[in-house]
Formats: structure tokens, sequence, C-alpha cells
């Protein structure tokens, strides 16, 4: 299970790749945030994918995990480890292998400015450490689907065309056809 964000799912993405070579013949679900489900959906190596409302209850979160536990799961792989993920967890009988996020370094690294991450962290090698006893510390990391792509996809028309807004600390993006009101006010008033 990974919940958000459109980035951290993708890199989510990477482990689905081991976890099929060590059980080839087994069902992976992903659960994840509905919104997120498109990108997902013809994942080669998902098999089902479970939405999870946004705004939903803690009553809601425990009959997703009664769910899965009806559905004998033999592994579940919590990537994300928030609050959420606890929830849905808390009914499952089956193990859980959870991702520990270095939450203390990239509080200093955002706050502080202070970076203790180590010289060549990666966060889908930190994906695949946690996956227990199939991953081989040293085994080559699976390439992201698409990663062999080094530009960018053409012929793709119904492909909505975002920028992502002038010094927005998250991310956070405006369509082109609102771009170029935008520009119009920007000249309008002079602005730099």
């Amino acid at each position: 299970m990974r919940f958000s964000s459109i980035g951290d799912i993708v890199l989510a993405t990477s482990p689905l790749e081991t976890i099929r070579r060590a059980f080839p013949d087994g069902h992976i679900t992903f659960l994840t945030l509905d919104a997120f489900v498109p990108l997902l959906e013809y994942h080669p190596h998902i098999d089902a994918l479970i939405p999870l409302r946004k705004t939903s209850s803690i009553r809601y979160h425990w009959q997703v995990g009664v769910y899965l536990n009806k559905n004998n799961y033999d592994l579940v792989f919590d990537l994300h480890n928030s609050l959420r993920s606890w929830l849905v967890g808390l009914p499952l009988d089956q193990g859980i292998l959870r991702l520990e996020k270095p939450r203390w370094k990239r509080w200093q690294l955002f706050q502080l400015h202070h970076n203790e991450f180590p010289e060549g962290f990666d966060t889908r090698l930190m994906y695949h450490q946690h996956l227990g006893e199939i991953w081989r510390e040293g085994a080559p990391l699976p390439e992201l689907p698409g990663a062999e792509n080094n530009g960018p996809r053409k012929n793709m028309p119904n492909c909505p065309k975002h920028l992502k807004k002038p010094g927005s600390w998250t991310p956070s993006f405006w369509e082109v056809k609102r771009t170029g009101s935008v520009l119009r006010l920007k000249k309008k008033f002079q602005l730099p």
C-alpha cells in the first residue's frame, strides 16, 4: 500500500518487479488513494487495485483492513507507514512489512537545511530494503516502467499540458490554457 503522493507512488512501483520475481504466480494488489488509481491501472506487475477514499473515517479504514484480512493476503507491504496505513493494518492477521521512513533526517533537511542523508541515498533502494527476505542487498534495482524513455513522449494529443507555478514551494501546476491568462495579466501590470 502506498496512498500518495504521485512521485512517491511512482517510486513505490519499483519494488513490484522484485515482489513479482519472488512470487511469480502471486496476485499483487495495490492499495492507493482513488485519485491515483489511473496512474497504476496498466502497470505490468499489478493484478488488482483497491481505491481508498481520501476523506474517510477511522471506521472506513478499519473496514478496508477487514476486507484485506478476509481475502487472505499472505503478505502486506506498507510502503507508506502513516496513520492511515496503520489503521488499515490493525485488523490484519498476516504479516506486514512496513517502510521505516527517515522522518528525522527529512525534518532536519527541510526545517534546518541540514542534510543527514548518506551520500547516494536512493528512495527506490529504501523501498526495496523493506521488502524483507525477498530483497538481496546489493542486487540491482529494477528500472521504473518508462524509465528507458530519455525524452518527452510524442504523439500524445489528449495529454493535458501543465506548467509549474512560479515560486511555489509544494508542487502546484497550472494548465497551459490558464497560464496564458496569467501571462497576459503579468504583461498588463508590468510584473517581472
